[in-house]
């Protein structure tokens, strides 16, 4: 999947999420430790195709919760 074609998906996906979102209640929520995800044929040509040019790419990235996330992990955790 293309980079531009991955943007536009997203961005449906997420305004469809928001827009449903006042509608769809869920009884209970469970917080996974880790989450794996197997890229796609198309990710990996990109992968290959990003490693052999010349331009830097980073080789991992950190996400770190907010302090919003965290208070509501603690609430759910001790809820």
């Amino acid at each position: 999947m293309k980079t531009q074609t991955l943007r536009i998906a997203l961005s449906a996906a997420l305004f469809a999420g928001t827009a449903l979102a006042g509608f769809a209640q869920a009884a209970s929520l469970t917080t996974l430790d880790t989450v794996q995800v197997r890229p796609s044929a198309d990710q990996i040509a990109q992968q290959a195709l990003e490693r052999s040019s010349d331009i830097p790419t980073l080789a991992a990235v950190q996400v770190r919760p907010s302090a919003e996330q965290l208070a509501a992990l603690a609430a759910e955790q001790a809820g």
